[in-house]
């Protein structure tokens, strides 16, 4: 089966427009940790209320974000500390 000219374009066209949004993505990475960096920092004590609120409202969720955070935790073992060890090897440099 031979594509047409149209198709080609189309083909080009998607390749193009899906490597310019990872280029995007890529060249902004430093700007969005930035930002999410500065917007936890600013908005602590409101999140840490919220997670006071909840805790007095509903310990369940409490007792429920704990298992979930503990099961993750216990799958991505591995993956986690070879990340953490990455970052300390990163930090020293």
């Amino acid at each position: 089966m031979r594509l047409t000219n149209k198709q080609k374009i189309n083909i080009v066209a998607l390749y193009t427009h899906i490597n310019m949004e990872e280029n995007y993505y890529e060249r902004n990475k430093e700007a969005r940790k930035e930002y999410q960096k500065r917007y936890y920092a600013e908005q602590k004590s409101v999140l840490r209320r919220k997670r006071e609120l909840t805790a007095e409202l509903n310990p369940e969720s409490v007792a429920l974000q704990r298992r979930y955070q503990r099961d993750y935790y216990l799958k991505n073992r591995t993956f986690l500390l070879a990340k953490k060890k990455k970052r300390e090897i990163r930090k020293m440099d």
